[in-house]
């Protein structure tokens, strides 16, 4: 019986956003508000959270939580018009109503994401509810603690907001697209062309696991989902040729990250990213595709240097057929072209293509398995894993709502940008820092989507004053936001991949921030080269595309092999330094250029040396 339930509420989940994005059923939506949609939506995924404890069977309290959870939607989805004209109202039934929402959004959020999350949304909460009795530039307006409580529920940007609209009406969709894409055997095409490109070298399986990832990251957007979908055989494939547990863990969690940043899905603070900045979502995949490029080049060639420097032996595989990859190429390029068509068309709407995708993705599966009771299963299987993912990341949103509601309420926006600008006293790479600063300790508690809310509401404004253009102060914090997904205490992409890998939760953290040295790097490249963001000129583009793609795998290539011998740090130290003149606008172009072309020369010389003193020994051992 349980198990009934929470299929049919994991399907419910995956299906109502569905069903909302269908553009043939838009007579049928406009009976309803969003609003009413939306907090249906949360109430569901919640009961299903609830039903779902994790480490623990089931009690009777999970029930009574899951069945107020659906209680509480139901009737603020009824209530929805008189709740909004209320709201000021002081009335106790609208505050009851508003707590127990507040209440169960702290409670799945602990379910969910654990305590420190929980406590850092709890102490914004308390502070919201005291930010009256602050001084300015705090400019709260004297509510009661009642209508405060519903304000965080109700208000404009609240649990029943923008984030929680976001996710349900948009993210959702893509993550039932991702499932269907699994169902129709998309990433088997992706596995095998990440073999293809780096089968056979130094490290292979661990660059297969990074290719793969990376590129199956770009489609489902999810870097968990990912963790947890391309982990499962990418770890133990660099597990078989002797790479630690945790290091095999730490470069799965950075791959599957980099999915977040590489068109053409991205992830889930790039739906925010088009609400918040205003830019649409064909400008931001546009701009985050250089970017996204380079930190998978610069994880590539990490994972050579750091290979050859392991002697980690690569190991010969038999990839498909070319009758056969054409098959499933083309097979897999359906979907992705019919995302792609959206979104160009359609830049405000990106659910509809991921709706049309859905649709293909099914169509196709059926084509090739056939129409059958193992296929309907296997359909059936996916929508409850779409919804039991779609289930967390929803109430997820709903305490980021939380975090957008006392900021809104607060004044604590205004009061960030004009101290971070005072701070900075109109320098921009003191306020650059300063943001960079602040998306790292917001994300020691939060992950890269609540990171993104609150650091791209307060300080990419500030940053735009300064005289950044909105993608690059946005993509800017964006990066930043990142750094919550492989940086300790939290650490969840590495908490799910050492999870997998059985090995030490630290040691693979401390390891992923090694491997991921880019985040930390790339926002400010980016900054200081505009171009990699497709602004500019075409010759600015191109020469600095080329610059930076050299340099940065040279520079990853150089960290890869260190620690290295004291009669080999001269080289390193000459690679080092015609990779900074490759990658930063400290000299001219034709000067970067020339650096570029010393790295190819040095480094095809390197490989020559490398291949006649391997002959040698082999000789010498006949």
């Amino acid at each position: 019986m349980l198990v009934l339930i929470r299929n049919t509420l994991g399907i419910l989940v995956a299906l109502l956003p569905i069903l909302w994005a269908i553009e043939w059923l838009a007579s049928v939506r406009s009976i309803f508000l969003l609003d009413q949609f939306v907090v249906i939506e949360f109430g569901l995924a919640t009961a299903l959270v609830f039903l779902s404890p994790r480490g623990r069977a089931i009690r009777f309290d999970d029930y009574i939580l899951a069945v107020l959870a659906l209680v509480v939607a139901v009737f603020s989805a009824i209530s929805m018009e008189q709740l909004v004209l209320l709201m000021f109202s002081g009335e106790a039934k609208v505050i009851l109503l508003a707590g127990a929402l507040v209440g169960l959004s702290l409670l799945a959020c602990y379910r969910v994401t654990g305590a420190m999350m929980t406590a850092f949304v709890t102490a914004v909460l308390i502070f919201g509810a005291l930010a009256r009795y602050l001084p300015q530039p705090i400019s709260a307006p004297p509510f009661s603690f009642g209508t405060y409580t519903v304000y965080v529920a109700y208000g404009g940007d609240a649990i029943v907001g923008q984030a929680l609209r976001i996710v349900s009406v948009v993210v959702v969709v893509f993550i039932v697209f991702g499932k269907m894409f699994e169902l129709m055997g998309g990433t088997r095409f992706f596995e095998h062309l990440a073999q293809r490109i780096s089968a056979n070298g130094a490290g292979s399986a661990v660059k297969v696991a990074a290719v793969a990832s990376g590129l199956f990251g770009s489609i489902s957007g999810s870097t968990t989902a990912n963790v947890v979908t391309s982990g499962n055989f990418s770890i133990p494939m660099m597990r078989k040729i002797g790479l630690p547990a945790h290091q095999a863990a730490a470069i799965e969690a950075v791959a599957s990250t980099g999915g977040q940043i590489l068109p053409p899905v991205m992830g889930i603070a790039a739906f925010l990213m088009v609400e918040i900045a205003g830019i649409p979502y064909r400008d931001v995949i546009t701009a985050a595709a250089l970017p996204g490029l380079l930190y998978f080049v610069a994880l590539f060639f990490q994972i050579d240097g750091f290979s050859r420097r392991l002697n980690l032996v690569g190991f010969k595989v038999e990839p498909m057929s070319r009758r056969q990859t054409l098959v499933e190429a083309l097979f897999t390029l359906v979907p992705i072209l019919l995302i792609l068509f959206a979104v160009i068309m359609m830049p405000y709407a990106p659910n509809s293509g991921a709706v049309l995708a859905s649709g293909a993705c099914i169509v196709l599966a059926f084509g090739r398995k056939g129409f059958n009771t193992h296929t309907l299963k296997a359909l059936f299987q996916k929508l409850v894993e779409a919804g039991d993912v779609a289930a967390r990341i929803v109430t997820t949103s709903a305490v980021i709502g939380i975090l957008l509601g006392v900021v809104s309420y607060s004044g604590l926006g205004v009061a960030a940008a004009v101290g971070i600008e005072a701070l900075a006293d109109s320098n921009l790479a003191l306020a650059l820092l300063a943001a960079g600063l602040a998306s790292y300790v917001l994300g020691i508690g939060l992950a890269t989507t609540a990171v993104y809310a609150v650091v791209g509401t307060l300080i990419a404004p500030s940053l735009v004053n300064l005289g950044l253009a909105p993608i690059t102060a946005h993509l800017f914090v964006f990066y930043c936001a990142m750094l919550s997904m492989i940086t300790p205490p939290v650490a969840i992409a590495c908490l799910a991949a050492s999870g997998l890998a059985n090995a030490s939760f630290w040691r693979t953290s401390l390891q992923a921030m090694r491997f991921g040295w880019t985040l930390f790097f790339l926002p400010f490249l980016f900054v200081v080269n505009p171009a990699l963001l497709m602004i500019g000129s075409i010759s600015e583009i191109l020469t600095t595309s080329v610059t930076c793609l050299i340099g940065i795998a040279a520079l990853s290539r150089t960290i890869g092999e260190l620690p290295c011998p004291a009669n080999h740090l001269p080289r390193k130290a000459l690679y080092l330094a015609l990779s900074i003149i490759a990658l930063l606008p400290i000299a001219p172009p034709l000067a970067r250029l020339l650096a570029a072309t010393g790295l190819v020369l040095l480094t095809v010389r390197d490989r020559k040396e490398a291949k006649r003193t391997l002959s040698f020994n082999v000789t010498e051992v006949q």
